[in-house]
């Protein structure tokens, strides 16, 4: 999925799903076309990365709430 559609899914803008990806919550890949391709997973990490901002974690807290979830849910 694009990044204009990423933002439509999840109410987040580009500026803050960049931000995001500079944290390193998330890691889209390039596609062949130069445009950064956004995985099912990374945009349902988005929507609880928007969730949890709503209850006033903050993006270090989320980052390890998610870091460890995902890493469980791998094992």
């Amino acid at each position: 999925m694009k990044i204009n559609e990423v933002c439509n899914v999840t109410g987040l803008t580009k500026k803050a799903i960049d931000y995001y990806q500079q944290k390193e919550i998330i890691d889209p890949k390039f596609d062949e076309s130069g445009y950064w391709e956004f995985s099912e997973s990374e945009i349902e990490r988005l929507k609880q990365v928007s969730a949890f901002r709503s209850l006033g974690l903050s993006v270090a807290e989320i980052k390890k709430i998610l870091d460890s979830k995902f890493s469980k849910e791998e094992s």
